[in-house]
């Protein structure tokens, strides 16, 4: 399997060829199998990213939005190809840009490479957890779950159930069906495990 790493300590295998590379590469996503992605190592492309309000000319800004659609292309045609796609740090964070060459305001995010919703959450914790009964991860539910504990509960999940806090409704992992692919959210301590084989 080959393997787009993104930013996370994944750690090859017997079974895995990992390529390690940034999201803005020349190295296109649909040469993967599978593609690892933790989301916050990506924004330090962004022009001004240690701040949420910029300034910038709109020649740069459009350069910028051009690779992110670039790229939301690529994910629909690895998608289409049955493909998943793990995040490792599921937080997205929308960069306001106003223009010194021109009037107007736009921005940039990341999660409109995805085509999802973003969820509303509340900020709880614990380590008690089960998979959903319908869970298609069930293996990698199996191999990691002593490694799971969670920070916060989904109100108004958008996609398929994959973990509750244990005995509620409350979800705390979800994953998406998008095309015939899946996008996964998990912690990064959970996959960079070295000796930690899943069959996704």
């Amino acid at each position: 399997m080959h393997i787009i790493n993104i930013g996370t300590p994944l750690h090859e295998n017997k079974v895995s060829t990992i390529t390690h590379t940034d999201f803005f590469s020349e190295i296109t996503f649909i040469d993967a199998e599978m593609i690892f992605w933790d989301v916050e190592s990506s924004y330090k492309h962004f022009q001004g990213s240690e701040n949420w309000d910029n300034v910038c000319k709109k020649s740069d800004f459009d350069y910028m939005k051009t690779l992110i659609m670039n790229r939301k292309n690529e994910l629909n045609e690895f998608f289409k190809m049955g493909r998943t796609l793990i995040i490792t740090s599921p937080i997205f964070h929308k960069y306001s840009y106003s223009f010194e060459d021109s009037k107007g305001s736009s921005y940039h995010d990341f999660i409109e490479c995805l085509e999802i919703i973003k969820p509303q959450i509340d900020k709880v914790s614990g380590k008690n957890i089960e998979p959903s009964k319908k869970d298609i991860f069930i293996d990698f539910y199996n191999k990691t779950k002593q490694f799971f504990s969670y920070s916060f509960k989904i109100i108004n999940s958008k996609g398929q159930a994959l973990m509750y806090i244990k005995d509620t409704k409350w979800i705390f992992r979800s994953y998406c069906a998008t095309y015939s692919g899946h996008i996964v959210p998990h912690k990064t301590d959970v996959i960079s495990r070295p000796n930690l084989h899943i069959n996704l």
